[in-house]
């Protein structure tokens, strides 16, 4: 759908891009010359790459000028040098010649006003190079001549033959100055560095008092040449809006009628309404009348059908999580007649043994024992929902070792062969030991929950089979029986915590507990467990856990 709908967008928005972009470019093209060219004529200080790219050439080791450059260089009283990728120097032009043109040498001299451009040639990497256009810093050398031949504790500047602008103030009183009239606005913005000025400030520490000497930048060119394309900006600007306008309406109405089908369908998906979102004929909104799918709603079609699926499933499961609100009613409800029907014996047994009534011995022991075995059965439920929960919250301690599986069901089929004497028991393993990584405690419960479900139900004299097998990783368990079997609604809610299997009016022990209990801890121990059965043809149960490696 990414790339059918990235497809459809890019040929709908052709005429927008290819106009927009051709025209931006030319556009940007025609005002990068104007202002290059621009600053270039009143400061090659201002000059970006883009000008000299085009008025300078760089050969294997040697480089050129044009003469356009070269005028400019000289009319602005600078020099130029120039320098490879490695910083090596290739030429210098109007340049003194007692100076010392290494690349860092030269750019940490104050006296000069340097501008250091890195050209850029696409096309041949090669002949990029570091250009230097400098010229003499007169506001630094003016300074400094200042600082040599002024007494601070005097209150007038030197004579000084120069167009520079010189302040000299002492906590903004002005004490004396030069080409600076007090009167004008110059002082307020000499004082306040202003951006049209290149200057230098000069503080004494020990009288406090201040020296500026300034000297009013060159005007940009770029800003004349802005000025004279006001116009055509204006222009090009109201016509890119005018036309994105036209493009977007265009845009709305094609994208807009899916795009509130999709939110309808989203909202009715909130509202827990799982239907499709039809027309007024009761027909989906996306189809037409031969029941295909609309042309502007093709590139949607894994949406629609990702929505779908959603909405199939939500529905399942909304449906699934009543059912599954019954059964934990029912389960409450038969989970709640356990515990009271122990309970109200306990209770019976108790009050009789308060009374005045002489009671045997015997009478008395009998009474202990049912209440004992009561309380029993009911802190066996308690336990069995304390443990569900602290397995479903991680808060079950396991302590993992090594077990010898074939010992753990051999004990287990001994201790429920003596249980239940009237069901008949087969094992299945080798005599070599088999090796598991698991809890004992925890993993002998699995075994008797299993092994108890089989007895419990299933008639007497059904036949229970325990077959180990080793894998390559892991190890199967297999307890099969010839009983009565499962239906399919059993089989699915088998390892539900509210589902007991049973009628909430029929007596059962347990807490209905014991097959989630055992699916949780399989699951613990890094295992899984399934289950195949059927009415009339008995059940099989597999469990697969990690095998001990050495």
């Amino acid at each position: 759908m990414h790339r059918r709908f990235a497809t459809s967008f890019f040929f709908q928005a052709l005429i927008l891009l290819v106009v927009t972009v051709i025209a931006g470019i030319a556009f940007l093209m025609l005002l990068g010359i104007a202002l290059s060219t621009g600053e270039a004529d009143n400061d090659l200080l201002e000059t970006d790459s883009f000008y000299f790219n085009k008025h300078v050439h760089i050969a294997e080791h040697s480089a050129t000028i044009d003469a356009e450059l070269k005028e400019k260089v000289r009319s602005q009283n600078g020099w130029l040098a120039i320098y490879n990728e490695k910083k090596d120097l290739l030429m210098t032009y109007n340049a003194a010649s007692h100076e010392t043109f290494e690349y860092n040498h030269l750019l940490s001299q104050e006296k000069y006003l340097m501008n250091v451009v890195y050209t850029d040639y696409l096309s041949d990497k090669k002949k990029n190079a570091y250009v230097v256009y400098g010229r003499e810093n007169k506001v630094f050398t003016t300074m400094q001549r200042i600082k040599e031949t002024m007494d601070l504790q005097n209150n007038q500047l030197p004579k000084l033959n120069t167009k520079l602008k010189v302040l000299y103030v002492d906590k903004n009183k002005i004490l004396d100055s030069i080409n600076v009239s007090k009167s004008d606005d110059m002082v307020e913005k000499l004082l306040n560095g202003y951006y049209d000025y290149h200057m230098e400030r000069f503080i004494d520490e020990a009288s406090g008092r201040t020296i500026i000497v300034a000297e009013k930048r060159p005007e940009v060119g770029g800003r004349a040449v802005l000025a004279e394309l006001k116009w055509p900006i204006i222009w090009y600007g109201v016509g890119s809006i005018v036309f994105l306008g036209i493009m977007i309406y265009f845009f709305v109405r094609k994208f807009s009628s899916p795009l509130r089908m999709f939110m309808e369908w989203i909202r009715n998906i909130g509202e827990k309404r799982y239907d499709v979102p039809l027309n007024k004929k009761g027909q989906p909104l996306f189809l037409n009348r031969k029941g295909q799918v609309k042309f502007k709603y093709r590139i949607y079609r894994e949406m629609i059908q990702t929505l779908q699926e959603v909405s199939n499933e939500l529905h399942n499961h909304e449906v699934e999580r009543k059912k599954l609100e019954v059964h934990r009613e029912e389960w409450i409800a038969g989970l709640s007649h356990d515990l009271k029907t122990p309970l109200a014996t306990v209770m019976g047994y108790t009050k009789m043994l308060q009374t005045d009534y002489n009671w045997t011995e015997e009478e008395k022991d009998d009474f202990l024992m049912r209440i004992d075995e009561k309380s029993v059965y009911m802190k066996k439920l308690i336990d069995d929902l304390t443990l569900t929960y602290r397995i479903k919250n991680n808060n079950l301690p396991i302590q993992k070792r090594k077990i010898e599986l074939h010992e753990m069901v051999r004990r287990t089929i001994i201790q429920h062969l003596e249980e239940h004497p009237t069901y008949l028991y087969d094992i299945h393993i080798s005599d070599e030991p088999l090796y598991i990584e698991g809890d004992p405690v925890l993993f002998q419960r699995v075994l008797d929950n299993l092994l108890l479900n089989s007895v419990k139900h299933n008639p007497i004299g059904t036949k229970i089979d325990v077959t180990t097998m080793s894998l390559k990783n892991t190890v199967c368990i297999e307890i099969r029986d010839n009983g009565k079997g499962m239906d399919e609604c059993t089989k699915e809610q088998l390892f539900n915590r509210y589902y007991r299997g049973t009628n909430t009016t029929e007596h059962t022990e347990g807490s209905g507990l014991g097959m989630a209990i055992t699916q949780q801890l399989v699951h613990l121990h890094g295992g899984k467990i399934e289950v195949r059965s059927a009415v009339g043809q008995g059940t099989i149960f597999k469990i697969f856990v990690p095998k001990h490696m050495n």
